[in-house]
């Protein structure tokens, strides 16, 4: 049997089964929709490590310090702000120890100033992002460097603070 076929078969079973009892076949849609959403939202969740695993190089903390700024498992017992804005303080001790260990790391920079703006310090934030870019350049990665111009001029207009 044909992929096509096999298609046209599938949907003949839908429409026939949807005909007999519309409301079962809604309620059906319904419930492998609710629960394959539960069941991808449980996975992502899961699959988060609660501690990081050994961090030895510049790439590790930089690598970590990202997954504190994305990740909501951190729970603390704030709203949810002020838990972001607390998982980005602790993201940017883990980009601080990255540059410790290698100065130039643009991804430190670009993590660091990303925590920054998270934390409401839009000027301190797009001075990193400013090195980073930099840094990038200086490393002949002029793709990066224009993604690093286009978030500081994407933060220029949302934050109307002057920036220098």
């Amino acid at each position: 049997m044909s992929r096509w076929d096999f298609e046209r078969l599938q949907m003949l079973i839908g429409a026939h089964q949807a005909s007999r009892n519309p409301l079962g076949f809604i309620f059906g849609v319904f419930a492998i929709g609710m629960f394959g959403g539960i069941y991808l939202w449980l996975q992502s969740v899961s699959n988060i490590p609660d501690k990081p695993k050994e961090l030895k190089t510049a790439t590790d903390y930089v690598e970590w310090g990202n997954t504190l700024i994305a990740n909501k498992k951190f729970k603390l017992s704030q709203t949810e702000q002020q838990q972001r804005k607390a998982n980005c303080a602790n993201a940017i001790l883990y980009f601080d120890k990255a540059l410790t260990l290698d100065p130039k790391t643009p991804d430190a920079y670009e993590g660091r100033g990303s925590a920054l703006i998270c934390q409401g310090n839009y000027q301190a934030g797009i001075s990193e992002l400013k090195k980073a870019k930099n840094l990038y350049l200086g490393q002949g990665n002029e793709s990066k460097a224009k993604l690093m111009d286009i978030v500081i001029n994407t933060h220029k207009k949302l934050y109307s603070e002057p920036i220098k």
